[in-house]
């Protein structure tokens, strides 16, 4: 099996993040913004790790969206001092509305998290083919390739 999660994997994390905060403060996007997305982001990814034995990422990415999207539904509520009855009963018949969108955001941030790892992999694989033909090349003229501590 191979490693899913390096160093280069958190490298690349770091990028998706800057990326997504670099976004939206090109348009003037308040703070709370893409701290809303890189959140969800981080979420759907924590979410597929500890569920992944269900072998069902798409709809765990699904669920842990719904369930982000009416958390952050509720604590809106209650910051801009909501009824309490109004609150229940947006609640109960706004559920399945932000269960949709809310999983729809998750499905989207899956498919982000998702594409960390299969670039990382792209790369690794690259380097890797580049590291082997580089080898085979000094091999061949009969050179001795150089050990690297940073070797597989």
């Amino acid at each position: 099996m191979r490693e899913r999660f390096s160093l280069g994997v958190l490298l690349l994390a770091i990028v998706y993040a800057s990326l997504l905060f670099a976004a939206f403060g090109a348009y003037d996007a308040p703070w709370q913004v893409p701290v809303f997305f890189a959140a969800l982001l981080v979420l759907v990814a924590v979410a597929q790790l500890l569920l992944r034995k269900l072998s069902m990422p798409r709809g765990v990415s699904f669920l842990a969206g719904g369930v982000y999207l009416g958390f952050w539904a509720i604590i809106w509520s209650i910051q801009f001092g909501a009824p309490l009855w109004k609150l229940v009963v947006g609640i109960l018949f706004g559920a399945p509305i932000l269960l949709l969108f809310g999983g729809l955001l998750g499905y989207v941030a899956g498919v982000l998290d998702s594409s960390l790892f299969l670039f990382h992999d792209a790369i690794r694989d690259s380097l890797r083919a580049k590291r082997v033909e580089r080898e085979a090349l000094l091999l061949a003229n009969g050179q001795k390739p150089r050990e690297s501590p940073f070797d597989d």
